[in-house]
């Protein structure tokens, strides 16, 4: 069977992570006075015991071995300070398969709204502005709207559906438009931001096809690209591969599905000339040059979760209710049965940086876990603790002093919400 379109797979990726918080409602390198500063609560000593920095030809390791802040939180986020969307009224502010939202340096608040393919503008008390895009081909115009982020002022936006990113200025008018061309040797590439030097980081989906065999089958080969701004390819990056497939005979399913408890796509995010890389399955975090040279590895202790009989009971119990309405039920509660389960949990399921350019990391939660909790590191890979975040609350984006994501409710109404993140009792949301 030919492997799905890549666009399907990160429309399942996304809505994967996104609906689980609706189904769980339901059922590094500077000064180094600032590393003293960030590890000053924790005693003089604490930062010589606790991280250790050395270069292995060439590559920095940054090993940490507890966090800097011990077990007290240091940064915490506070209520709604703006949210945007509504059950009825006027349908610009009617939100429906929220893509992304960035915060504009003027405070305005920008939406990808998937469900109309419009890139929708708000003031900074959640007021509609303007809406731009709209469903089409023609030159602004997007046929599968699925991500949006802001580089030197303007406005990109990917289509999935025409492997197209589209410019605009910061108040919405149409610059330009390119196309991606397929790197020789991966599959349909998808654009995921823009470099600091203005380069595109793309991933790269596996060529070929999906083997058919029964039992388990190695993850294919994902790739991190750098392309110019134009659509046209520079270098490779890295590499990862996906999660394990099971294979199997039961009719009405996918001949070759992720084991549970999968990440499927491995976890990425960009910062700067630079994007973090991780697999997901241990404590360490790499950061790739966009040249497609290795700079450092951030490392951590944490204890590997193995996979208990009754995890395994509460996957089935949970994912019996949550079975996907295309799916026969017998075919599912076959799947259910038979399926293989890995020996241990991922540790981690994305990876963010914030405006300052520390690295978040979200751990791993099984579908019936609704509390996310981040770890935090600074610039320097320096492992400073962790942070929750509001249940339901999927990110986009951190700035300095605020965190920008949807949630959905009960009635899987979406709203885009800024929340305040409270750094040792900064309550500003600049």
């Amino acid at each position: 069977m030919v492997r799905q379109h890549h666009a399907l797979s990160m429309r399942r990726l996304f809505t994967s992570r996104f609906l689980r918080l609706e189904d769980s409602s339901h059922v590094f390198f500077v000064a180094c006075g600032l590393l003293v500063v960030s590890a000053c609560s924790a005693g003089p000593d604490t930062l010589a015991q606790n991280v250790s920095f050395r270069d292995s030809a060439g590559i920095k390791i940054i090993e940490s071995s507890a966090p800097q802040w011990g077990d007290t939180p240091h940064w915490v986020v506070g209520a709604p300070v703006v949210e945007i969307g509504s059950v009825d009224g006027d349908s610009s502010s009617i939100l429906y398969q929220v893509q992304g939202a960035v915060r504009l340096s003027d405070g305005r608040v920008l939406v990808a709204n998937g469900g109309t393919n419009e890139l929708r503008f708000f003031d900074d008390n959640g007021r509609h502005l303007a809406s731009i895009g709209g469903t089409g081909s023609g030159p602004g115009e997007f046929r599968w709207l699925t991500r949006v982020w802001v580089s030197a002022d303007s406005i990109f936006a990917f289509d999935n559906a025409l492997a197209r990113v589209s410019v605009f200025t910061d108040r919405g008018e149409f610059v330009r438009s390119s196309r991606l061309e397929a790197m020789l040797g991966s599959g349909a590439p998808t654009a995921q931001g823009s470099f600091a030097d203005q380069t595109l980081l793309v991933l790269g989906a596996p060529s070929g096809v999906v083997p058919t065999t029964k039992g388990l089958i190695d993850g294919a080969e994902w790739t991190l690209l750098r392309y110019g701004a134009v659509g046209q390819p520079i270098n490779h990056i890295t590499a990862e591969r996906e999660s394990v497939r099971w294979g199997h005979d039961i009719s009405g399913l996918p001949p070759a599905v992720y084991l549970p408890f999968s990440l499927e796509i491995f976890p990425f995010a960009l910062h700067g000339t630079s994007v973090y890389v991780g697999t997901g399955t241990a404590f360490s975090v790499r950061r790739w040059e966009n040249s497609g040279r290795l700079l450092s590895e951030v490392r951590w202790q944490g204890a590997i979760r193995p996979v208990s009989q009754t995890d395994v009971a509460r996957y089935r119990e949970v994912m019996q209710r949550a079975r996907p309405r295309h799916f026969d039920s017998r075919a599912w509660n076959r799947y259910l049965s038979e399926v293989p389960f890995p020996e241990f949990m991922p540790t981690y399921q994305r990876l963010l940086v914030d405006a300052d350019g520390n690295l978040w990391v979200e751990q791993f939660r099984t579908p019936w876990e609704d509390q996310p909790r981040w770890w935090v590191f600074d610039t320097q890979g320096v492992w400073l603790g962790e942070v929750m975040t509001p249940k339901y609350f999927y990110i986009f984006e951190i700035g300095a002093h605020f965190l920008l994501g949807v949630r959905r409710d009960r009635l899987g109404v979406e709203y885009v919400t800024m929340l305040p993140l409270l750094r040792d009792g900064r309550r500003d949301a600049n």
